[in-house]
């Protein structure tokens, strides 16, 4: 679990600092984010999605036992859905 929490927060620091012309599009606005147990989240986390041709699919909620500390957690699937590689 902690290699997926940290590979996570690896791909959302890389999104959040790549160029904007790569990642134009932005979201705003109040989330709720709940804690969940892992076996919730496929069903219960914040989802946003992102993009038209990388897509970005990012997953965030708290994880309320992560070596006995409450923490965000942060997972986002990447695909890049255009002919060119990126």
């Amino acid at each position: 679990m902690r290699k997926r929490f940290v590979l996570g927060l690896s791909v959302s620091i890389l999104l959040l600092a790549s160029t904007s012309r790569a990642f134009a599009e932005t979201k705003s606005g109040p989330a709720k984010l709940r804690e969940l147990r892992f076996q919730e989240v496929a069903r219960k986390a914040l989802k946003v999605r992102l993009g038209n041709k990388v897509k970005a699919q990012c997953t965030y909620y708290i994880n309320p036992d992560f070596f006995g500390k409450k923490v965000i957690s942060v997972q986002a699937r990447i695909k890049n859905t255009s002919n060119k590689v990126m």
